[in-house]
């Protein structure tokens, strides 16, 4: 199982199902049979992430889609998922690209190599959901972060935050 996470998380669309120790986080690939996935390397897991971290601590939960109960949410706002993998956000339906979630999901995400489409995708979904807001709430001030994601991605979609961080520390 935990190898079929590694491989799935990031890219394809949860379902909810019953939580163990390793999986208390995570939900089910629905209409996904595990052995139909094909292995294949991820490039946010190579040899350049610290082999001391797990893979719970490589998930943005932050600025990402985190597990409330029996929902998965981001932000202010549930988030659901149909069954071609796309991400459905108060009404509006976005396309689960593999560069949309991984946005999503990880910390460590490469600014440079995600498309352009997919970030517009996400600063939207943040703007929607107050995700990178603080308390998730409309109207407060961006959540800032000395983490990678901030560095990387939130601050270059928003870059008045990165005025704010400099104010706050």
């Amino acid at each position: 199982m935990r190898n079929f996470l590694k491989k799935v998380l990031p890219k394809y669309a949860l379902h909810q199902q019953e939580p163990s120790p390793s999986t208390a986080n995570f939900v089910k690939i629905k209409g996904v049979d595990e052995s139909e996935i094909k292995e294949e390397e991820e490039e946010d897991f190579s040899s350049k992430q610290d082999p001391s971290l797990s893979k719970m601590q490589l998930l943005d939960t932050q600025y990402g889609i985190r597990r409330e109960g029996d929902h998965l949410k981001i932000g202010n706002s549930t988030v659901t998922v149909d069954n071609m993998r796309n991400i459905i956000i108060k009404g509006k339906e976005f396309k689960g690209t593999e560069d949309l979630w991984k946005l999503l999901t990880r910390k460590n995400v490469n600014y440079d190599s995600i498309d352009k489409n997919d970030l517009q995708r996400y600063k939207t979904i943040l703007e929607m959901t107050s995700a990178h807001l603080q308390g998730y709430r409309p109207g407060e001030n961006i959540q800032t972060s000395r983490g990678i994601k901030f560095k990387n991605v939130i601050g270059k979609l928003f870059p008045e935050a990165k005025r704010q961080q400099w104010e706050t520390y």
